[in-house]
C-alpha cells in the first residue's frame, strides 16, 4: 500500500475490500493461479487496486479499458458493478499467462 496517509472513507474501504476479496476470488476459481499481488495506492484523489495474477487469463486477450468492457460486456460483473457504483474505472490486461485488472475509484465516491 502506497500514499495512504489519511484514512479512507468507511464506505470506500469496505467496497475497496471487497473488490481485492473477489478479485482473488475470481483468480484461484477461475484462472486457477498460483501467484496473485495486491497493490493500493492513493493519492489527494484516487485510489487505486491493481490485481494480477499468474493464471490462464480471461477467455478474451489483449487490454479493454473501462468502455471497452461495457460494451462489449466483458469482464467480471460483479467487479465492473461495484466500480460503477462508485463512479470508479475498470481497465484489464488479459493473457494466456495471467490477468491484470487496474480499478481507478475516486476517492469523493459518489455513494460516501
Amino acid at each position: 500500500m502506497d500514499g495512504l496517509d489519511a484514512q479512507l472513507p468507511a464506505v470506500l474501504a469496505r467496497e475497496i475490500y471487497q473488490i481485492i476479496r473477489e478479485g482473488l476470488v475470481n483468480a484461484a476459481r477461475h484462472a486457477h493461479a498460483s501467484l496473485v499481488e495486491v497493490d493500493l495506492k492513493a493519492d489527494d484523489h484516487n485510489a487505486r487496486v491493481t490485481v494480477s495474477d499468474n493464471g490462464c487469463g480471461f477467455p478474451f486477450r489483449g487490454h479493454y479499458d473501462d468502455a471497452a468492457l461495457t460494451s462489449t460486456g466483458l469482464g467480471p460483473v460483479v467487479i465492473k458493478s461495484r466500480v460503477a457504483s462508485l463512479g470508479g474505472a475498470l481497465n484489464i490486461d488479459s493473457s494466456e499467462s495471467g490477468a491484470r485488472l487496474e480499478v481507478t475509484l475516486p476517492l469523493s465516491s459518489p455513494r460516501a
